[in-house]
């Protein structure tokens, strides 16, 4: 798994190169990932997805 933090993107690839989800993020922004879980920070609103799915965790 390999995530992409862009200014208005956070995106998650597999090893192979194919796009798995992605997520429009607005700065200021910031994201932690903790086992499967991706937390990010959006403004102050936290939102915990799932690394594999993309899908509210």
């Amino acid at each position: 798994m390999i995530l992409m933090a862009a200014e208005l993107e956070l995106a998650a690839w597999d090893v192979s190169g194919r796009k798995l989800w992605s997520r429009f993020v607005e700065p200021p922004w910031e994201y932690a990932v903790a086992g499967k879980i991706v937390a990010v920070d959006v403004m102050g609103a936290v939102s915990r997805i799932d690394l594999r799915t993309g899908e509210p965790a």
